[in-house]
């Protein structure tokens, strides 16, 4: 099951489109948004953040401040600053290393 995904920054639009999950920190912990949340808003910390499309890849980026909510369904998160993680072997591992990033 999927649900519409925003994300955005200082630079505008940087992603939209449907989505299975969604994790990413926030100021009080880890969370993962499946379709079907509640109705949810959070400030948004300093760590890793991925989300799954429908087709099963994964895209994973570090986000640095912002919100997070889920109204009626759909999620949208603004991030302070969004980077895109440009080599998706072993992403998890390696997510805090800044050479494995990429503005965009």
């Amino acid at each position: 099951m999927t649900y519409q995904l925003s994300v955005g920054s200082l630079d505008g639009l940087l992603f939209e489109g449907e989505v299975t999950r969604v994790r990413c920190r926030t100021i009080s912990g880890d969370v993962a948004i499946l379709a079907r949340h509640c109705n949810y808003c959070s400030a948004l910390g300093v760590g890793p953040a991925y989300f799954d499309l429908a087709d099963g890849t994964r895209k994973f980026a570090r986000c640095s401040g912002g919100m997070i909510s889920v109204i009626d369904g759909k999620c949208s998160l603004l991030a302070t600053k969004w980077v895109w993680k440009k080599n998706l072997e072993d992403a998890e591992d390696d997510i805090d290393d800044d050479d494995n990033f990429i503005d965009e």
